[in-house]
């Protein structure tokens, strides 16, 4: 039974595609105790991996993010993708705030400060 759990579960991941940014911006990336940010814009009410539109977003450093996502759905692009882009970077820290159980993590205080503005 497990193993036909795994089997459907493989199914519904085989399709999503990996892109890494790299930011190369003067903000940086914040994390939270729960880090893994998942949304999906066509269905607001649930975020699962079987569902289309699914877009899953994690920083791994202060500079880098994986993001997991629907390939049907979004271009595809690059696999590996540099940005200067400071909003996306504020953006994405702000989801870390609204995400977090308990705990904000960052590089430097300041970036906190500005973050919880």
């Amino acid at each position: 039974m497990l193993i036909d759990i795994c089997n459907h579960i493989l199914d519904d991941l085989n399709d999503l595609k990996i892109s890494i940014y790299k930011f190369k911006t003067t903000h940086k990336l914040i994390t939270s105790d729960a880090p893994v940010i998942i949304t999906n814009p066509f269905s607001t009410s649930s975020a699962g991996f079987a569902n289309i539109g699914i877009f899953i977003m994690f920083p791994i450093s202060p500079d880098t993010l994986v993001t997991i996502f629907d390939a049907k759905i979004y271009d595809k692009g690059s696999s590996f993708i540099e940005s200067s882009n400071e909003q996306d970077v504020i953006n994405l820290n702000k989801y870390q705030v609204i995400s977090a159980e308990e705990r904000i993590i960052s590089i430097n205080r300041e970036e906190l400060e500005e973050t919880l503005k």
